[in-house]
């Protein structure tokens, strides 16, 4: 569809006296007239990137063959890099890059470029010509070819096919030299013919017509090469046929004011009559046709609506739209008329209005709880290491306030945490990473402390002591 357009404990240290009171807490031990150490996530929450709306995808195929050819003709080339540039200036301004990405194993490449990418009044998208390869040549459908290996785009994009480039690379040629040794058998039996007939003219004139069938299959061979020239030429007259028949498919698909738009190309080398039709399908229904109402000569564009009050059908509507619907037309490519694409009804992601808090917190157990602005599904993962998160628990049930209960949980341990919401139509935002601890598990027993004497004081003196728990010290303070 056309769309218009990632992601600590704190020490004290107390002065002391020598008349002080000293108080041991020991792990569980909270001190009288305290309260306990909450530690809960932070509310905050990192908005998703809404590119769905201000996003532009350029797409095509590199192949090994001439320029022009398509499979089986052409072999698709895998791994070669092709990369999109933005400027301010046309070719041959490279600008600066945005970004990368190398082809498939079909020699496909997709290239998505957003608007806080820079910007730009150009984009220039550039192939790599792999090892042992050089380019042979390119074509783009609306953008520019500067070079064999260049195609620019200049803005606006709106309108635009973006999806039909190709780049051709072929070897370099090695098999000149292989030419060379024809010319060298032409001039041998001539010299070899004419010092035989000079001793045997004394001996016997009778034989003199010896030399004239000897002269035939002379020109036997010389006669063999125009026989082998026409043999070629009947095995490039099919190969011709079906470059000069039309060829028509749809480019593009969009929509408008309710209305679904649509492109329709000739891609072929005739021209396509007038009156055939184009067919719209929503959801694998029939929808509507219209008739192409002008001759497309190759290369030419016919774009048209199927004006309507279409509404996108929660989730999303499956489209698809069909050149030449009536088979009026022979083509050279009978399998290519039709393009579908998947239409989502919303594209806006659910944010998070309010937390994710900790409730409820136990040795072993923890409720974590948010709300968003629409419904959506309920997912926490969690761990006891910082950004990872081995853990999750969920709810898939599409809801505003999300309510998850971790348990199996560890005592007194730290556990770190996100949540994330999505949207019937997949849209999904994520938290920040969050913090909590669980509660130790029951002390009956007392801590044990025994202050080592110092002496007499002067000047500075170190206090030191001894203490001891069954389930771990956690500090000694002093008072």
């Amino acid at each position: 569809m056309r769309t218009r357009g990632f992601l600590t404990r704190k020490s004290v240290l107390v002065g002391i006296t020598l008349a002080a009171l000293l108080v041991l807490v020991g792990a569980g031990l909270i001190h009288p007239g305290r309260q306990p150490l909450a530690i809960v996530a932070d509310s905050g929450v990192v908005p998703t990137r809404e590119r769905l709306t201000t996003s532009w995808t350029f797409q095509g195929w590199v192949y090994e063959g001439e320029t022009g050819s398509e499979p089986p003709d052409a072999v698709p080339l895998e791994g070669v890099i092709v990369s999109v540039y933005g400027s301010n200036g046309s070719y041959p301004n490279a600008g600066e890059l945005i970004r990368s990405t190398v082809t498939g194993a079909d020699g496909r490449y997709s290239l998505t470029v957003y608007d806080d990418d820079g910007n730009f009044e150009f984009y220039h998208i550039r192939e790599t010509d792999p090892e042992g390869y050089v380019s042979d040549g390119a074509w783009s459908l609306d953008g520019t070819v500067q070079t064999e290996n260049w195609i620019e785009y200049e803005i606006p994009l709106t309108g635009k096919t973006l999806t039909e480039d190709r780049f051709w690379d072929r070897r370099p040629a090695t098999d000149t030299p292989t030419v060379t040794p024809t010319p060298t058998s032409s001039p041998t039996p001539t010299p070899s013919w004419t010092p035989t007939a000079t001793p045997t003219s004394i001996a016997t004139s009778t034989f003199t017509p010896t030399p004239t069938p000897t002269a035939t299959p002379t020109a036997t061979p010389t006669g063999t090469r125009p026989t082998d020239t026409p043999t070629p030429t009947p095995t490039f007259t099919p190969t011709l046929m079906p470059q000069e028949l039309p060829d028509l498919i749809i480019t593009d698909l969009w929509h408008e004011d309710g209305a679904i738009c649509y492109q329709v190309r000739n891609v072929g080398d005739a021209v396509a009559v007038e009156g055939h039709e184009v067919a719209l399908f929503i959801d694998g229904e029939y929808w509507a046709s219209q008739p192409v109402e002008l001759e497309l000569e190759p290369g030419d564009r016919w774009r048209g609506c199927f004006d309507g009050a279409w509404e996108c059908t929660p989730p999303g509507d499956y489209i698809a739209a069909q050149a030449d619907y009536g088979e009026d037309v022979r083509e050279g490519d009978e399998t290519n008329n039709r393009r579908e694409e998947s239409w989502k009804c919303d594209t806006v992601p659910p944010q998070i209005v309010f937390g994710p808090i900790v409730e409820e917190i136990t040795r072993d157990s923890a409720v974590i709880f948010w709300e968003t602005d629409e419904d959506g599904d309920s997912e926490v993962r969690y761990g006891p290491t910082a950004e990872e998160y081995p853990f999750e628990k969920g709810d898939g049930a599409f809801v505003r306030g999300h309510r998850v209960t971790l348990t199996g949980l560890d005592p007194a341990t730290t556990y770190h945490f996100r949540v994330r919401s999505a949207d019937p139509s997949g849209n999904a935002v994520e938290s920040r990473d969050g913090v909590f601890q669980t509660s130790p598990p029951p002390d009956g027993a007392d801590p044990f402390v025994r202050l080592q004497d110092p002496g007499v004081c002067r000047g500075s003196v170190v206090i030191s002591a001894e203490a001891a728990d069954d389930r771990g010290v956690e500090r000694v303070e002093f008072y």
